[in-house]
């Protein structure tokens, strides 16, 4: 059996890490395993492919806003990828995220399906299913084939042409018959969007939760590393902390403003701080920029009393399971797969935008001790080895 994983990026990112450990842990199984990956830097590894410069990533990003269709044009790269597909000669192609402007996905598709080439296709956002945006919101024009985008700039990028039902139809078109697919959602809310959309009617949707590396995030605290964290980035010893970790605080879906409103309203005791980019420190909030190391990452997690994610929708935000996982409690906003990421026991969700449930949950939370024997439950519930194992399964029930 040889399999063939697709994705934007490889080794970072939540996706770049997952195709990362399933290419891995293949390879320790004796099994075949070629990655292609289109964006960031060449990594020189055996078995692994850049199929797109970045110079021509970019060109087709400002194609793309010229024509409206963020999924099509990257006519080279797209005929590259393919070129390695027939050299390979892979059993099973795995498609994940194929966004970020370096595969023509409507061709790249069609041709899968063409050739009867068995591919597995995981939903780690909304894009494929409403064949436009990453995040539908409370948008519903997707399940009827889009048209008239009343997001069009921000979400297609699109500077001239509202093209987004002529990407609906080409969507719909390239899955149209495709019988050697399966379809893989990283949460059951995903899953349940996309059965509503006509693009995957007639397609069973199967749930694989994303898993993440116990190793790294676990309540095996180091006091010494803790302490120096503090230091280094003037964090009080005597307050409480109140996490919240984003790529981008200033992204509208990720409802930085929620956030910065609780930390206005965090009692003495507690201090508010955000770990990644685009927030600004003041009196009751830190600001810390993205942080790389794992350990550094895993010290924040286990030092705060209790985590905090208010995002307007999130398909699967594996920062939750990384802080249950570390022995901390996680409250948040009730929208999308997010209540689906926090171990029962482990926290709860509110109403969306209600700040008064969230601070009564993040008073009542922070007060809390999770049971070891909760958390390790936790840790075996969410390893990446198990979400391996479920797809190494969907693998070898199609292969067989």
């Amino acid at each position: 059996m040889k399999i063939l994983q697709v994705n934007c990026v490889y080794r970072k990112g939540s996706t770049g890490k997952i195709v990362y450990d399933i290419h891995t842990e293949l390879q320790k199984q004796g099994i075949e395993s070629v990655v292609c990956y289109g964006r960031g830097e060449k990594i020189c590894e055996p078995n692994v492919y850049k199929t797109c410069p970045e110079w021509y990533s970019k060109l087709n990003n400002l194609w793309s806003r010229l024509s409206g269709l963020m999924y099509g044009g990257c006519f080279f790269s797209t005929g590259k990828l393919i070129r390695i597909i027939k050299k390979e000669k892979p059993d099973i192609v795995h498609l994940h995220c194929i966004n970020g402007y370096f595969v023509n996905v409507y061709r790249l598709v069609t041709w899968l399906k063409k050739k009867g080439i068995k591919t597995v296709l995981t939903l780690h956002a909304e894009f494929m299913h409403t064949a436009n945006c990453g995040h539908a919101l409370d948008c519903n024009k997707w399940k009827t084939g889009c048209g008239k985008c009343p997001r069009l700039r921000s979400e297609t990028k699109s500077l001239l042409l509202d093209r987004t039902h002529a990407s609906w139809k080409k969507m719909k078109h390239a899955f149209e018959g495709f019988e050697e697919l399966s379809v893989i959602s990283v949460s059951d809310w995903v899953a349940s969007r996309a059965m509503q959309s006509p693009i995957f009617g007639g397609h069973s949707i199967r749930t694989i939760h994303n898993g993440i590396f116990t190793g790294n995030f676990n309540s095996e605290r180091n006091f010494a590393l803790e302490a120096a964290v503090k230091e280094k980035y003037g964090i009080p010893e005597n307050k409480k902390i109140v996490l919240h970790v984003t790529p981008s605080f200033l992204n509208p879906v990720k409802g930085g403003e929620y956030f910065l409103e609780l930390s206005e309203r965090l009692p003495g005791e507690y201090i508010a701080v955000v770990v990644g980019g685009g927030a600004t420190t003041t009196e009751k909030l830190i600001a810390v920029p993205f942080v790389s190391d794992q350990r550094e990452m895993a010290a924040f997690y286990q030092m705060a009393s209790v985590f905090v994610i208010t995002s307007r929708c999130d398909n699967y935000p594996t920062v939750c399971l990384e802080a249950n996982c570390c022995g901390t409690p996680v409250v948040g906003f009730d929208v999308g797969g997010v209540k689906e990421t926090i171990f029962t026991g482990m926290g709860e969700v509110v109403v969306f935008s209600g700040i008064d449930c969230l601070l009564d949950c993040v008073i009542r939370w922070g007060a809390v001790e999770l049971k070891e024997s909760l958390v390790e439950q936790c840790r075996f519930s969410n390893d990446r080895e198990r979400m391996i194992g479920e797809y190494i399964d969907v693998y070898r029930a199609m292969f067989y």
